[in-house]
């Protein structure tokens, strides 16, 4: 055990704004390390938390799309759209009040200190609510997008080109008719109406060019990433708010927890029933 002495003098020296000072940068350190290690072991192809929902969104909007299961998507879009909106309220009313505190305190006394303590916990609170407002937009616009897409293939870009070969001989059939008084640009419309049905797609006055079955899909991909940014910008508000109550030090001490919390939420969930076990206790 060390001296009064010796204590003092340790003490002394872990309070020193240099030593604390690298106590800080260590602790963002060990955050960053563990951010840049996940990134490149998933463009590795490694299975992660956040590629394997990527993937289920992507296989998700391709299955809503090809079954048509619209009031389906739509109860879950749903669930998902209100759960970013409470998260995005509930974490701007925490800035708010992180924000309205740091006024109060600089009315008493000005220390940069302050500043930067609070306004690192509160650029995670509001970077994390604008996460989960993105994602509930884009949400919404997907469900949108999802009757009126057309098929990924180039030739259903655009509709009047899928069906070209058959729309001008169908045209001149329907024209040449005796029983036909329109016009011929009435039959063109006609035609393509029938082959619409005919080919179950939406009728071509309800297709939106340039949208297609990949850009609903490409929407849900996305608003999984904000809807994982927003968690994880709520996490690495945890750090700073252990700064802020105990000092330097404990803001170390809850880097290294919440990097091993992250672990955790990041193991991809299992492939098969044998690692169900292990994956739970991990």
């Amino acid at each position: 055990f060390l001296s009064n002495h010796q204590a003092m003098k340790c003490l002394e020296f872990a309070m020193l704004p240099g030593v604390r000072a690298a106590v800080m940068v260590a602790g963002v350190a060990v955050i960053w390390l563990y951010q840049r290690d996940l990134k490149v072991r998933e463009l590795a192809g490694e299975r992660s938390w956040r590629s394997t929902q990527s993937m289920v969104r992507l296989r998700w909007a391709q299955y809503v799309m090809k079954s048509k299961g619209y009031l389906y998507a739509i109860q879950a879009l749903r669930n998902a759209i209100t759960a970013n909106t409470f998260l995005a309220t509930t974490v701007l009313s925490l800035f708010t009040l992180c924000v309205g505190y740091l006024f109060q305190i600089l009315q008493n006394e000005f220390r940069w200190l302050f500043v930067v303590q609070f306004g690192s916990a509160a650029a995670c609170l509001l970077g994390s609510a604008f996460c989960f407002s993105q994602s509930a937009r884009l949400m919404t616009h997907a469900g949108f997008m999802f009757p009126v897409a057309v098929a990924d293939d180039e030739s259903m870009a655009d509709p009047t080109i899928a069906c070209a070969t058959n729309e001008a001989a169908l045209v001149q059939k329907v024209t040449s008719s005796s029983a036909w008084t329109g016009t011929t640009d009435e039959a063109e419309f006609l035609v393509r109406e029938a082959l619409a049905e005919a080919q179950d797609q939406p009728p071509s006055s309800l297709l939106v060019p340039g949208i297609t079955e990949a850009s609903a899909a490409c929407l849900m991909v996305r608003s999984e990433f904000f809807q994982w940014a927003g968690l994880r910008c709520l996490y690495n508000a945890v750090p700073c708010i252990a700064w802020i109550l105990c000092g330097e030090y404990a803001f170390l001490v809850a880097s290294f927890m919440l990097v091993k919390f992250l672990k955790l939420v990041d193991k991809p969930v299992p492939s098969s029933y044998r690692t169900v076990a292990s994956w739970q206790h991990m």
